[in-house]
């Protein structure tokens, strides 16, 4: 990655987890032209609130990449604010550190993309995962789709936003990596802009949603997949994320509204779907106070 390096693999009663060093300053993929990237560090203040957000989440009940340590490099760094601070490492743990942006590097090389496949599918589906088995490659766009949607979902309901939809901020398993830009807010506030004033909150359902087709490319481009199947699953994997965002948000809403588990269980597909869709446009309203 552009400012982290890989640090191997632990083993617990949870399962196994990939180890990652965030800040460890600049390797082969480092960002060229940005003046608080290029060097590879980190801040303690971001760090921190990037740690901060990711315990937050973990507490919520979101499968999410867990800051254990923070070390000081004894470096400084120059972040978003322009300033120069102290600049951390922080020690990141995640079931899988591989991104959708891992893969799309080697969408040039069906060969290599097909051997990368293996690997995260050995990582998010099964031990003896393999590339070419149609069975588990659906396993794995749907473990993607599911994941993705439910927390995008939940994310709106409990108006967590200020994500940064890139490649390289979602996980293949579809978990969200990155937060230093994470913000928690009590009520919608559409009009909020961040990342240097060029973003504006309330995107995420329609950007998260453009990911279900950057998979589904990887699988085009690796050759494994004609142009039939790829319409044909896009179709399919769009219909289940919009089903899995509509769960996930109706479980956000119940988290501070304390809807009965059973109520929510009872709706039909189409009555959950215009609940939400009715719960989503009535918090756009605006009035006095």
């Amino acid at each position: 990655d552009g400012r982290s390096v890989f640090l191997g693999v632990v083993d617990n009663a949870k399962g196994t987890h990939q180890l990652m060093l965030k800040g460890a300053g600049p390797t082969p993929l480092a960002w060229k032209g940005h003046k608080y990237h290029q060097d590879g560090f980190v801040s303690f203040n971001r760090a921190l609130w990037e740690a901060a957000v990711s315990l937050e989440l973990a507490r919520l009940g979101f499968q999410t990449p867990v800051v254990v340590a923070l070390l000081s490099t004894g470096k400084t760094t120059v972040d978003n604010t322009r300033q120069r601070w102290p600049a951390a490492a922080a020690v990141r743990v995640a079931r899988t550190q591989f991104r959708l942006g891992h893969l799309r590097r080697h969408t040039g090389d069906a060969k290599a993309l097909r051997v990368m496949l293996d690997l995260v599918g050995r990582r998010v589906v099964r031990a003896d995962f393999d590339a070419h088995n149609p069975r588990h490659q659906r396993a794995l766009v749907e473990q993607f789709v599911d994941t993705l949607g439910h927390n995008a979902g939940r994310t709106d309901a409990l108006n967590i936003q200020c994500f940064n939809p890139t490649l390289g901020n979602i996980a293949v398993d579809g978990t969200f990596l990155d937060y230093s830009t994470v913000r928690f807010f009590r009520f919608d506030v559409p009009d909020f802009r961040y990342l240097n004033n060029h973003r504006t909150v309330g995107a995420h359902h329609h950007q998260w949603r453009l990911f279900v087709r950057h998979l589904v490319d990887v699988f085009a481009l690796s050759g494994m997949w004609p142009a039939g199947k790829v319409r044909r699953m896009l179709g399919q994997l769009t219909r289940r994320y919009e089903q899995r965002f509509v769960l996930g948000y109706l479980q956000g809403v119940n988290a501070f509204a304390g809807i009965p588990a059973a109520v929510l269980a009872a709706l039909t597909p189409s009555v959950a779907s215009l609940l939400v869709e009715t719960m989503r446009a009535a918090r756009k309203l605006r009035a006095p106070g």
